[in-house]
C-alpha cells in the first residue's frame, strides 16, 4: 500500500512541464533507457565492435529454444544480451520466423557496411537526415496524395542533389543524352557555391546567437517554460 501511494510521486511515466515539453523529454527519456539497455553508443570509435553488433541483432531476435543463435551477441555481465547474462535461466522467447529473417537480412548487411559506420562512429545527431528529408518533401510534398513511382523520383531527385549538389542535373543529363552546355554548368556551380556558403554561415555560433536573439524579438516576449526547459526542439538534437 505504502508503494502504491508513493510510486506516483517517482514514476517515470509522470511528466512534470509543459504540454510542449512533453515528447522531447520523452525521447531523452526511451533513448537513455536505450543505451542502458542495448549499448547504442557504446561502440562509438571501434568500428570493428559497432560492426559485430549491427550483425548480432538479427540472429539474437531470431533465436528460439531449439535454434539458439547467441553466437555474435557480446560476452560479459554489462551484455545488452539477456542469454549471455544469465544463461542459466534464460528462455528465449518465440523468435522471428526464418522466412522473415532471409528477408530483412540484407538490410542488416547494408547497415554493417563499414564505409557506412565510418560515418557513425562520431555517434551525434541525424542532422544529415533532416536535411534529406527537407529535400525530398520539398520535391514531393505531404499535404498532396501522390502514387508511388512520383515518391521514389523524388525521393532518387533529393538524394542525387544531397550528395552531388546541383551539378547531378548535369550529371542526369548526361545519362539520357542531354548534353548540359557552359553556361548550365556555371549556374550549378555557382548555386552550389551559394548552397555552401550559407551552410556554413548558418552552423555559426554567432549566427545562431543571432538567430535567437531575433527570434525573441519578434516573440516580444519569452515562454515561462521555455526558460526553465530550454529549447523544446532542435534538428537532431532529441
Amino acid at each position: 500500500m505504502k508503494w502504491k501511494l508513493d510510486h506516483p510521486l517517482t514514476c517515470k511515466v509522470n511528466h512534470t512541464g509543459s504540454a510542449g515539453a512533453m515528447e522531447s523529454v520523452g525521447s531523452v527519456r526511451i533513448f537513455s533507457t536505450s543505451e542502458e539497455q542495448r549499448g547504442l553508443r557504446h561502440n562509438g570509435g571501434n568500428l570493428e565492435k559497432m560492426k559485430a553488433s549491427v550483425n548480432a541483432v538479427l540472429p539474437h531476435v531470431a533465436s528460439t529454444e531449439a535454434n539458439k543463435m547467441h553466437n555474435h551477441c557480446p560476452d560479459g555481465p554489462d551484455s545488452w544480451c539477456k542469454y549471455k547474462t544469465v544463461l542459466q535461466h534464460y528462455k528465449n522467447k518465440n523468435g522471428l520466423p526464418l522466412a522473415l529473417v532471409n528477408f530483412i537480412k540484407p538490410v542488416f548487411e547494408d547497415l554493417a557496411d563499414e564505409k557506412l559506420l565510418e560515418n557513425c562512429l562520431h555517434g551525434k545527431t541525424q542532422n544529415s537526415n533532416e536535411c534529406l528529408n527537407k529535400l525530398i518533401w520539398e520535391r514531393c510534398t505531404k499535404e498532396e496524395y501522390v502514387e508511388r513511382v512520383v515518391i521514389e523520383e523524388a525521393v532518387c531527385n533529393a538524394i542525387a542533389y544531397f550528395n552531388d549538389g546541383a551539378r547531378s542535373i548535369g550529371n542526369l543529363f548526361s545519362k539520357v543524352g542531354v548534353r548540359c552546355e557552359q553556361y548550365s554548368q556555371q549556374a550549378c556551380a555557382r548555386k552550389d557555391e551559394s548552397r555552401l556558403y550559407h551552410a556554413a554561415y548558418k552552423t555559426k555560433d554567432s549566427t545562431k546567437k543571432r538567430r535567437k536573439l531575433l527570434r525573441a524579438i519578434r516573440k516580444g516576449f519569452q515562454d515561462k517554460a521555455t526558460e526553465a526547459e530550454g529549447d523544446l526542439y532542435s534538428a537532431g538534437g532529441h
